[in-house]
């Protein structure tokens, strides 16, 4: 079955699934998937090589396209502030992170064709100077 023929539902947990790999590989822990927070949610939670706490969205995508070739340009302001808001909540809940360098990372996973994936990291988000939150950006 193409990736394109797959369902909404199944290609974003297919790409989560690539992500959490690829960051595995990276060097990263996960540390949660697939988190609720009220009505957002988190894709994935990890530690850095260094330490630092990662709030990543995920991205899944089955077809190429030239005016969007990574899938980053869909993550809309909209987007962005739910993701602060659920990254401020899940902080808050988990006192042993407190402390700790944040980031947020944005990884894309094209499905069609040959799998490719795109790790951007350090998102400037809307909500970023949250005061739960002692932000930067780490290697």
């Amino acid at each position: 079955m193409s990736a394109r023929a797959l369902s909404r539902t199944a290609r974003g947990r297919t790409g989560e699934l690539v992500a959490r790999d690829y960051l595995w590989v990276a060097g990263h822990t996960v540390l949660a998937a697939n988190v609720r927070e009220g009505r957002d949610e988190l894709d994935l939670v990890t530690l850095d090589p260094n330490g630092a706490v990662v709030f990543v969205e995920v991205r899944s995508f089955a077809v190429r396209s030239a005016t969007h070739p990574t899938g980053l340009a869909t993550l809309r302001p909209a987007k962005l502030q739910r993701f602060a808001r659920a990254a401020r909540r899940f902080h808050a809940r988990h006192p042993e992170l407190a402390g700790r360098r944040c980031r947020f990372d944005a990884v894309a996973v094209n499905l069609a064709g040959p799998v490719g994936v795109t790790h951007a990291r350090g998102l400037v988000l809307p909500e970023q100077n949250a005061p739960s939150l002692s932000l930067g950006a780490s290697s």
